[in-house]
C-alpha cells in the first residue's frame, strides 16, 4: 500500500539529492465561472437601499413572537410552538414580521418620536417539511419576509413615504418590477391599505397601522405605516442595461401646475395620461396632494412639477406656455380636470 513519508525527511532527501535535478512541473489551475448567488445580492441590495437610500435602521429579532403583539397585529395565531419557551406568552414561531416590529416600535416610542427601521428576516410556516442537509430532524418552510416601518406625526405622509420607497425598490435592487394594488391587511387601516404585487400575485401589504392595533400594541404617541412583503418572491436580474445620457447643454426649466381632480384618480393615472405629450418634457414628478374645505367633497387637488428642456436651443416663455396649455387641454379633456 501507500507508504506516507514525513515532509520533513522528503525536504531533507531532495536537498540532498539537489534542487537544481527535480524537474519543473507548472501547477494545474482549473478556470470555472465564479458562483453567482442572484438571491444573496439580491438580500444585500435591499439591506443597503433601506439604509443608505431612505435612511432606515436595521433591526433583528428573536424568531418566537410575544401573544401581545400577535393579538395587535390581527394576524392568525401561528402553530409552531416551542417545546421550551423563553417565557409562556413568548412560545410561538412567528409567521410575519409584523409583530416583532410592533414590538420595536412600541419600545422605541419611549425615547423617540419618528424614526424608520426594517428587518430581513425568517418566517416558519407549517408546511413544505423536509430533512435536514445532514438528515437531521425534519424542518418546516422558512421563507424570508422583509418588513419596514415609518413612525411620525402625520399618518398621510408615513404612508407616501413608505409607498415610495417600495416604487422605488426594483431600480435600487435591480430586481423584477413590483406594483401596487387594492388590498388588505388586518393590521392596517381599510381607508389606507394597498396589496403589493409580484408579477400580478400578491406578496405582501402597504397601510397605515390602524387605531385598534395601535391601541392593543401600546403605539399611543405616534402613527406608523408598515410595509411587508416576502423576499422568496422576489425575481432578481442577472445584470442591467447602463445608459449614458448627457449632461443638458441648455437650461432647463420646472413649470408647477395645481390641478382639481376626482379623489377617486390617482396619481399613477395622471402621469401616464401626461407622458408623451410634448418631447420638450423631460421629466413630470408628484409634488403635493391636498383634500379639504377649500377643493371641495369629493375632489382633491394635485400638484405636479414638469421639466422642460431642449438639446437644440434655450426655451422662451412661449414655448413653455404652449406646453403647459396643452397639458391642462389634455387633464380637461381627459379626467374632467380644473386648474386652480
Amino acid at each position: 500500500g501507500d507508504v506516507s513519508i514525513p515532509a520533513d525527511i522528503v525536504e531533507e532527501v531532495a536537498r540532498l539529492y539537489g534542487y537544481q535535478n527535480l524537474a519543473f512541473r507548472p501547477p494545474v489551475i482549473s478556470l470555472t465561472a465564479p458562483i453567482v448567488q442572484p438571491n444573496v445580492r439580491l438580500e444585500r441590495r435591499l439591506k443597503e437601499a433601506l439604509a443608505l437610500r431612505h435612511g432606515m435602521r436595521e433591526v433583528w429579532s428573536y424568531p418566537w413572537v410575544a401573544d401581545r403583539y400577535l393579538e395587535a397585529s390581527g394576524l392568525e395565531p401561528p402553530t409552531l410552538v416551542l417545546a421550551h419557551p423563553p417565557s409562556p406568552d413568548a412560545a410561538r414561531l412567528q409567521t410575519s414580521l409584523v409583530p416583532q416590529m410592533l414590538r420595536m416600535i412600541s419600545e422605541n416610542l419611549r425615547f423617540f418620536s419618528s424614526f424608520r427601521l426594517f428587518e430581513l428576516n425568517r418566517i416558519f410556516l407549517d408546511t413544505d417539511w423536509r430533512r435536514g442537509p445532514g438528515g437531521e430532524d425534519s424542518l418546516p418552510e422558512q421563507a424570508k419576509h422583509l418588513v419596514g416601518a415609518m413612525v411620525g406625526a402625520d399618518p398621510a405622509t408615513l404612508f407616501l413615504e413608505a409607498k415610495g420607497v417600495i416604487e422605488g425598490l426594483p431600480r435600487a435592487v435591480q430586481m423584477a418590477a413590483l406594483e401596487l394594488g387594492p388590498g388588505r391587511a388586518p393590521w392596517a387601516d381599510p381607508g389606507g391599505c394597498l396589496a403589493i404585487l409580484h408579477q400580478g400575485a400578491p406578496i405582501g401589504a402597504l397601510g397605515v397601522l390602524s387605531a385598534k392595533t395601535r391601541d392593543r400594541a401600546g403605539i399611543r404617541i405616534s402613527h406608523a405605516a408598515l410595509f411587508e412583503l416576502d423576499v422568496s418572491a422576489l425575481s432578481p436580474h442577472r445584470s442591467r442595461e447602463n445608459r449614458i445620457e448627457a449632461l443638458p447643454e441648455y437650461p432647463e426649466i420646472d413649470y408647477d401646475l395645481s390641478v382639481l381632480v376626482d379623489r377617486t384618480i390617482s396619481w399613477a393615472r395622471v402621469q401616464e395620461l401626461l407622458a408623451d405629450i410634448d418631447p420638450l418634457i423631460r421629466r413630470i414628478v408628484f409634488l403635493d396632494e391636498y383634500t379639504g374645505p377649500q377643493v371641495g367633497e369629493g375632489c382633491k387637488s394635485i400638484t405636479l412639477r414638469m421639466t422642460l428642456g431642449s438639446s437644440e436651443r434655450t426655451l422662451v416663455r412661449e414655448e413653455v406656455d404652449a406646453v403647459a396649455e396643452r397639458v391642462v387641454q389634455r387633464i380637461r379633456s381627459e379626467l374632467g380636470a380644473t386648474v386652480r
